[in-house]
């Protein structure tokens, strides 16, 4: 093929403009001569289909999934938050006055109850992080035998 009509194709390929045929005849172009050397980054985009077919896995990795309780799941969730706005409503329903707010007048008192109230929710919070400890784990094994 000449370098002009090559430049030509490579131009258009780069505008998306190209078709099947022409594509094909620049594969065969950049598998089969020796290229110049302001285009060799091309050989490696067009001869990447090649590359990879060599190093493709010959393992067949079988992913069982299990859907049967999706919608049993989603049911119970909704029941429990049925439940749960229910009773909010029927036991939450104490209207809040300035006689029942719970303000503490003492500064220190209300200073060792905030710290209190944020140690409980700094626990709730980092017992979340146990959880990931386990999920990172199963990344890592799972990554193991996608990649092999």
């Amino acid at each position: 093929m000449e370098l002009h009509k090559l430049n030509k194709l490579i131009d258009k390929y780069e505008a998306g403009e190209t078709s099947l045929a022409e594509e094909a005849q620049l594969r065969n172009y950049f598998k089969s001569h020796n290229v110049p050397a302001h285009l060799e980054e091309y050989q490696d985009i067009f001869n990447y289909a090649l590359i990879e077919k060599k190093h493709s896995s010959k393992k067949k990795v079988r992913i069982r999934r299990s859907n049967k309780y999706y919608g049993l799941v989603g049911v119970v969730a909704s029941l429990l938050l049925m439940i749960g706005i229910f009773s909010f409503q029927y036991y939450g329903n104490n209207e809040l006055t300035t006689e029942n707010l719970g303000t503490i007048e003492d500064p220190v008192e209300a200073y060792e109850n905030t710290k209190k109230t944020l140690q409980m929710v700094a626990e709730v919070l980092n017992s979340g992080r146990k959880d990931l400890e386990y999920l990172k784990e199963f990344n890592t094994t799972k990554n193991k035998f996608l990649n092999n």
